[in-house]
């Protein structure tokens, strides 16, 4: 059975970029959205597929990374947020949408990132749009 390492390897590159930009922005971030994460992960994940990965275990991934989005608060207190934190950070999520003439973006990582949240329910991070 296969890793997973190519859709592994994008998650952690897109958490450290996001992070970093969120590290230097401080609190409460700069509102950057992973924007259309379904889209642009989606060669990794049909490539990780591709060299046998469990669907569940890119799942498993999907999960790890939605978790590291609800401890972003503990990253930014070690960089110096001083205000109290009670409430999501902001981080967004866009999946499927439309593309040229209309036609409909949804992929199986739509779908899997859809299970993932609901399976997630009720993380407050990222939020879905």
């Amino acid at each position: 059975m296969g890793t997973g390492k190519q859709l592994l390897e994008a998650v952690q590159s897109l958490w450290l970029t996001h992070m970093l930009v969120m590290s230097e922005e401080n609190y409460p971030g700069p509102g950057v959205s992973f924007g259309r994460i379904d889209q642009y992960l989606y060669p990794f994940w049909q490539k990780s597929l591709a060299e046998g990965m469990d669907r569940e275990f890119g799942k498993e991934i999907l999960k790890c990374f939605s978790i590291h989005c609800n401890y972003a608060y503990d990253a930014m207190i070690r960089v110096g947020a001083l205000q109290g934190i009670t409430s999501a950070f902001g981080q967004l999520i866009t999946i499927s949408g439309m593309g040229k003439g209309g036609i409909d973006m949804s992929n199986d990582l739509t779908y899997a990132m859809l299970e993932v949240i609901d399976d997630l329910s009720p993380c407050s991070n990222p939020s879905l749009t």
